[in-house]
């Protein structure tokens, strides 16, 4: 997301167009192989998943994405390919904790 105070320009044109599906089919592609790989990257992919959920302020949205990215990153050790699972799981658990009272 941009820092406050910074201007971005709106793309647009055709070469925009042409970037944008290009990017949007190697992301597609990409996602799908991770998918497929292994629960540590599902639950990755959930986990950002949920992020969408929150943007769109859907709570129950957010707490089923990280509740089914949790199910996946348990069975991993606090860190794991260089990343800080337990720091994500905890993450997980607070943002489910902090929407759980909004009904919405």
């Amino acid at each position: 997301m941009p820092r406050p105070g910074l201007a971005f320009p709106s793309p647009s044109g055709a070469s925009w167009s042409f970037t944008e599906r290009v990017v949007s089919g190697i992301a597609t592609r990409l996602v799908e192989e991770a998918w497929s790989g292994s629960d540590f990257y599902r639950g990755l992919i959930l986990y950002t998943s949920a992020w969408v959920y929150w943007e769109r302020r859907n709570a129950p949205g957010v707490r089923a994405q990280l509740k089914k990215a949790l199910g996946r990153l348990d069975s991993y050790p606090a860190a794991y390919l260089g990343l800080d699972v337990a720091e994500l799981r905890a993450h997980c658990v607070a943002v489910r904790q902090e929407v759980a009272g909004n009904p919405q």
